[in-house]
């Protein structure tokens, strides 16, 4: 799903305490970090994707380091599942 560009140093899966919904949060390295956030906005498995902290530059990487968090998609029978 990622461009080849872009590498994850962290991924971690959130579960909202008294909603039914996921959310993933990830962050690492790219050229061009904030097109990350529409890359995912428009993957079928997730929606809000939004960065959680300013792109910055890293010199060490030669890269922009983003942090971006997105709702999870759930299909319609895995939310049934959960009433």
């Amino acid at each position: 799903m990622l461009p080849s560009h872009a590498w994850l140093t962290e991924f971690r899966l959130l579960e909202t305490a008294g909603k039914r919904e996921e959310q993933v949060a990830i962050s690492g390295f790219s050229n061009a970090a904030p097109s990350l956030v529409g890359i995912v906005d428009s993957s079928p498995l997730f929606f809000d994707a939004a960065l959680t902290s300013p792109i910055a530059f890293d010199s060490t990487e030669g890269r922009e380091r983003f942090a971006l968090q997105a709702k999870v998609k759930m299909p319609d029978i895995l939310k049934e599942a959960r009433r």
